[in-house]
């Protein structure tokens, strides 16, 4: 079981206002997700809302966000 992670393993799904960095094991069965996220100042993730099953929590280490 991989449990550290460099920046090379991490995949990047985000957009140009967005990084959002997927940490993985490669494991198809893996039942959670960790997202490592950037956001620029004023950036957004789009009009429409991000949906899905399952629960989320953060840490913002820096300036403020918008939920």
């Amino acid at each position: 079981v991989k449990v550290v992670f460099k920046p090379s393993d991490l995949v990047e799904i985000g957009s140009e206002t967005v990084s959002m960095k997927l940490v993985t094991n490669g494991d198809k069965d893996q039942v959670i997700g960790f997202l490592i996220e950037e956001y620029a100042p004023h950036g957004t993730t789009g009009a429409a809302e991000i949906r899905h099953e399952g629960e989320e929590v953060g840490t913002i280490l820096e300036g403020e966000i918008t939920l």
